[in-house]
């Protein structure tokens, strides 16, 4: 039965939308509790192959696909732009300078459940760290060393600034405890922000296709019945 002209616009959902959005969900609170470099890269690829793949799906289809997946594609490139550098910093996307509310609302939820956020690392020296990263952290100082004849007291060396999963495992040294990194939880929930701005502007821009006058584009509407059956 047809809904009623008023209620169109209202987002309508299916049993297996509900199911997708359960699993979205619990793989957010997965990556949060657990964030690292890696779940950043995964979820930012993510996003970006399903934005992609709306863009394509809108230059393709036609009616109200298109409608949700043009929505979709823009407001997740609109956050992408906002929140994110061009460019990526050891495979990671970097943040941008200029603070947005995501970035704000992140850092203030990290800071609410950082007491959950604990952590126990791999024990591990720096000079194994330096092994996965390919790379030292920190700056070449002038540390004491051990008094030799002839040799002056002070010599260059490093001193390294790792942090516990930096290589998407939680490897550290030093003193605990150990707790999630505040970047990568901000990483990771820019991640799973952009997924669902997306969406919600799918959703946006399907309610405002919907409640065009009556009788416009018909034709988009009938080839978009044709594709759903």
């Amino acid at each position: 039965m047809a809904l009623p002209a008023y209620r169109r616009w209202l987002p309508q959902f299916s049993l297996r939308q509900l199911l997708l959005a359960t699993t979205f969900v619990a793989i957010g609170c997965y990556a949060l509790r657990w964030a690292s470099p890696w779940w950043s890269i995964v979820l930012f690829y993510c996003g970006l192959v399903l934005i992609v793949g709306g863009i394509l799906v809108a230059i393709n289809r036609r009616g109200e696909t298109r409608s949700f997946w043009t929505g979709f594609a823009i407001c997740g490139i609109l956050h992408m732009l906002l929140v994110f550098q061009p460019g990526l910093e050891n495979g990671i996307p970097a943040l941008g300078f200029t603070a947005f509310v995501t970035t704000w609302a992140s850092a203030y939820t990290y800071n609410l459940i950082k007491p959950q956020l604990t952590v126990q690392p791999i024990p591990t020296d720096p000079d194994v760290l330096a092994t996965i990263r390919g790379r030292w952290g920190g700056e070449y100082q002038e540390i004491p060393s051990q008094p030799r004849p002839g040799i002056n007291m002070a010599v260059v060396a490093h001193a390294p600034s790792f942090h516990s999963g930096e290589d998407g495992y939680f490897r550290g040294f030093g003193p605990g405890p150990f707790y999630i990194q505040q970047e990568d939880f901000v990483q990771v929930a820019h991640g799973l922000w952009t997924l669902l701005l997306a969406y919600l502007g799918g959703h946006v821009s399907l309610a405002i296709y919907r409640r065009r006058p009556a009788g416009q584009d018909s034709t988009a509407d009938d080839a978009d019945r044709t594709d759903k059956n």
